[in-house]
């Protein structure tokens, strides 16, 4: 959507200033990554939180530049941009995000983190929260010292912080086979995902489209497709990276005794484990499930309740219950 963009030059920085917005959410951050096509700029805060704003204007926005930022939240974790002003520079910054891919042979970490897939460059492959050694793997979830000297971030430090089972990768849509996808994400890399036996392509979905999908991460690093749609489609499914979780609205497509399958309006359905029969509920409801990551990447329902009437609820917690209950994954 195009919109009337005003640009307006101060004694403190560039001020970008778009129609207002409510219920905006402000932030101070560094430019950490930016994408001009896609039209967003990624920025860390303190403490390592990342945020993708969105903006007509991101091409005037450098590595390393502070931002102050007002902006509308999206349903994919982004940012609507409502006005972002420039306020100096920083030569580094604290980044929390999860390992994509490792490319060994180019020194360089694929990451995601607040709706954005980016690279950052790295001399090293020394963790420091672990008194072992090992190469970043996917799924790792990280904190680094980014230098913000160069044109590509320098991880000049990688603390492992934990495992993730599923992740966000967003990226362009570059190979379909019947057993896999490739995408290619951060202009650096490319990323193969595996496709789940039965597993449909949304309608519509072509090569060289750019897109978001949510993965399981296996024990062996395998990324396993479990959602994917359009990068321009912001309303079906959200997931919280800390929280190692999925959230889709969705129509109930299949129930068993094991198992739960919502389809949401434009994203192809997502089966989720139960640990229990659920009750209240029946194949044709419109709701919000939450679904967790277990082991292997399986999902499992932890929340569920009736998208058209609030007061409709019923959260089960399938934490540590049901293992192998679904066989969708």
């Amino acid at each position: 959507m195009k919109r009337m963009l005003v640009l307006l030059f101060a004694v403190t920085g560039l001020l970008v200033a778009v129609s207002p917005a409510s219920a905006a959410t402000a932030w101070k951050g560094v430019v950490v990554a930016k994408d001009v096509k896609r039209g967003t700029v990624v920025t860390a805060s303190a403490g390592g939180a990342v945020r993708t704003a969105r903006s007509a204007n991101v091409h005037v926005f450098k590595i390393g530049q502070r931002l102050d930022v007002r902006g509308t939240a999206l349903a994919d974790g982004t940012f609507r941009a409502a006005t972002v002003k420039a306020n100096g520079r920083a030569r580094t910054a604290k980044v929390k995000a999860v390992v994509v891919r490792w490319q060994k042979a180019q020194k360089r970490l694929l990451v995601s983190a607040g709706g954005s897939t980016f690279a950052l460059s790295r001399t090293a492959t020394r963790t420091l929260a672990s008194s072992s050694e090992h190469a970043p793997r996917p799924g790792d979830q990280i904190m680094a010292t980014v230098s913000l000297t160069t044109a590509t971030p320098l991880a000049t430090s990688v603390s492992t912080l934990g495992r993730l089972g599923v992740l966000e990768v967003e990226g362009i849509l570059t190979k379909i086979e019947a057993a896999s996808i490739e995408l290619v994400v951060a202009k650096a890399g490319f990323v193969t995902l595996a496709l789940p036996a039965g597993f449909v392509l949304p309608a519509g979905l072509a090569q060289f489209d750019a897109v978001k999908a949510h993965v399981a991460v296996g024990t062996d690093g395998k990324l396993t497709l479990l959602s994917i749609r359009s990068d321009d489609d912001n309303d079906q499914v959200d997931e919280d990276e800390d929280e190692d979780e999925i959230e889709v609205t969705g129509t109930i497509t299949a129930l068993s005794d094991t198992s739960i399958t919502v389809t949401p309006r434009s994203s192809p359905p997502l089966t989720c484990a139960l640990s229990k029969p659920l009750t209240g509920f029946a194949v044709g409801d419109l709701v919000e499930i939450e679904c967790t990551s277990g082991t292997a990447g399986v999902l499992r329902l932890e929340e569920i309740k009736h998208e058209d009437n609030d007061d409709e609820d019923d959260d089960d917690d399938h934490r540590g219950h049901g293992k192998g209950g679904g066989d969708d994954h």
